[in-house]
């Protein structure tokens, strides 16, 4: 089984909820030699910054090649920290200030205050610890997680001015991390789960993750047969039932077809490839 192709080139026709076909494009832009997504035409401009990378553009050598962006899958740190510098600056954000969390495959969630701000910039050391997601009210600041088949979850409240960003594997989908980034925005900033926009971009899905059965299992008994076609998962669709749960309205929740293992030129996927790089899901009020 394999994945819809996209229809063109540059543009991708994010997928659909049940008949409905959500209003959401991801457009493919560049900066000299870096390749990154943007949601097309869904954010007040100049409000907020939400992008997806690829794997185009950096320095790093086989298996990271090349815009690995992550420290701890044991490329270079210099390779690293080349990459995050152009690659922030292809996309306007401040690499200083980017703030990143340790990613433990949990549900928890962080509050990044002024005290956090800049933590995991430039090593692996500072990331925030024991946390899979994190949430904001200040400008200016860059949340990011770093993926390879894992589903990046964005949250944007554009009344409130609040974002949340979240890292959600199999561990973190199964203890229901989507649904603790919209309870942590509701409970923090006093976000409405009704006007807040959702972002899910590319990721692995149901046509490459094949599990074994006791997984299945779990997944089956958690969500109550909300699952895909037996022994394959498909994440995306079970982090978005997460979101409507928590009040978040389907129109407002907008997901990727693409899916890193069978687009692996494009994304780094460890289903596909086993060690590689990391590609990032970043989100910054402006």
């Amino acid at each position: 089984m394999r994945c819809e192709a996209p229809p063109t080139a540059g543009l991708f026709i994010l997928s659909v909820i049940g008949s409905i076909k959500l209003p959401c494009e991801l457009r493919l832009e560049r900066r000299e030699d870096i390749s990154f997504f943007v949601p097309s035409n869904l954010l007040p401009e100049g409000s907020v910054r939400v992008v997806f990378s690829t794997r185009k553009g950096g320095v790093s050598p086989p298996p990271y090649e090349s815009l690995n962006l992550a420290f701890h899958v044991g490329d270079e740190e210099a390779n690293v920290l080349e990459n995050r510098r152009v690659f922030c600056s292809a996309i306007g954000l401040d690499l200083g200030r980017l703030t990143t969390a340790q990613q433990v495959h949990g549900s928890k969630i962080a509050v990044v205050g002024q005290d956090l701000v800049g933590r995991g910039a430039f090593d692996e050391e500072t990331a925030i610890p024991v946390v899979d997601g994190l949430i904001t009210n200040l400008t200016g600041v860059p949340l990011a997680v770093f993926l390879a088949d894992c589903v990046p979850i964005v949250l944007f409240d554009p009344l409130r001015r609040a974002i949340g960003i979240a890292h959600a594997g199999w561990k973190g989908t199964h203890s229901g991390i989507a649904l603790n980034l919209v309870e942590s925005l509701v409970g923090v900033f006093r976000s409405r789960p009704e006007n807040l926009l959702a972002f899910v971009g590319p990721s692995i899905r149901s046509c490459c993750y094949e599990v074994d059965a006791e997984l299945f299992q779990m997944f089956k008994d958690r969500f109550r047969g909300e699952v895909s076609e037996q022994g394959r998962l498909d994440l995306v669709m079970l982090n978005v039932r997460q979101l409507k749960r928590g009040g978040v309205f389907q129109k407002n929740i907008h997901f990727s077809r693409l899916c890193t293992a069978c687009k692996a030129s494009l994304f780094f996927s460890h289903r596909a490839e086993g060690q590689t790089g990391r590609q990032a899901a970043i989100v910054a009020l402006l």
